[in-house]
């Protein structure tokens, strides 16, 4: 997963946060937050390649298919986002 992690942040100059993290609760359980400049950057990454490797690599640990939810920044605002990226 960190490999998947540092090929995209490489990769994709409109990926501006990609953070793997681990829920307190239950060590097994963990979610990618990943903000992108825009719905067309994302649609890219999820088209990639490396992207599609991850899903079948991920097959046999993960419990069920990943639930992508999009989001619309509130603060930072989307435009402020790719300075902070940098």
């Amino acid at each position: 997963m960190t490999r998947h992690i540092q090929t995209c942040r490489a990769n994709e100059p409109d990926c501006l946060q990609l953070d793997l993290v681990q829920s307190n609760d239950d060590p097994d359980h963990v979610f990618l937050y990943e903000v992108y400049e825009s719905k067309e950057s994302f649609d890219a990454h999820w088209d990639s390649s490396y992207q599609k490797q991850l899903m079948v690599d991920v097959q046999g640990w993960a419990v069920e298919p990943p639930e992508i939810i999009l989001c619309t920044n509130v603060y930072p605002v989307d435009s402020e986002m790719k300075s902070w990226a940098s």
